[in-house]
């Protein structure tokens, strides 16, 4: 019943924002955008350093993104990633995550998009990011495990799959204006609107949904 406000940034690629009042029974800032992966597939790409720290603006700028947002677990001293990361074939992080928090893959190529737990495809794409928990598969919320991490309100940055469209997401939080969710209500937040496949990225302190567009230029979330 919430009223979301809708702007589509180009053709294809659709932003909704709203603040929630009560969802969780808490307030939430929510932005997340659908983009139409027909249209958008071959244009999605990945930015990583090996041990550098960048802004999330600054990655997507260097790439000309429409669109960003931050990604997987890094070395908050050094930079570069610490779950297995791999951008347009080249490996910069080849140790695949045996942490109960890093359990999914995100991977694409020019033909398919997928959200996985099968640590097979990081041979098949050209493509691959390592985070989680896997919140929602085949349409279904995932157990989690009983953690401070995960059921502590914390900002969040999540990404899902709504049909032919693939979602990326933040939650605001650690402030009266939004509270943040844990990734239960987070699982519970990309049913609602309408995914069958879901995983949390890094969030907290790193949260960032980054648009450089006619209608906004800049970070949107706080």
């Amino acid at each position: 019943t919430a009223v979301w406000k809708k702007t589509t940034l180009v053709p294809g690629i659709t932003w909704y924002q709203a603040n929630i009042e009560g969802l969780f029974s808490s307030r939430q800032e929510i932005n997340f955008v659908e983009i139409d992966l027909k249209k958008h597939r071959k244009r999605i790409a990945l930015a990583a350093l090996r041990n550098e720290l960048h802004k999330t603006s600054v990655l997507a700028n260097e790439r000309n993104a429409v669109i960003a947002i931050n990604g997987g677990f890094f070395n908050m001293k050094a930079g570069g990633a610490v779950d297995y990361l791999k951008v347009d074939k080249h490996i910069y992080f080849d140790s695949i995550s045996k942490a109960g928090r890093a359990d999914a893959f995100f991977a694409f190529d020019k033909n398919r998009t997928i959200l996985t737990r099968d640590t097979n495809i990081v041979n098949e794409f050209d493509n691959v990011i390592q985070a989680g928990p896997y919140l929602v598969a085949n349409n279904k919320i995932l157990p989690l495990a009983n953690n401070a991490f995960n059921d502590n309100r914390h900002p969040r940055t999540a990404i899902g799959i709504k049909g032919n469209k693939l979602v990326l997401l933040t939650v605001d939080g650690r402030n009266t204006k939004a509270q943040g969710m844990s990734l239960l209500e987070l699982s519970q937040l990309f049913k609602l609107i309408g995914c069958s496949e879901a995983m949390n990225l890094d969030g907290g302190g790193s949260t960032t949904l980054y648009l450089h567009t006619p209608y906004r230029q800049g970070v949107v979330n706080y």
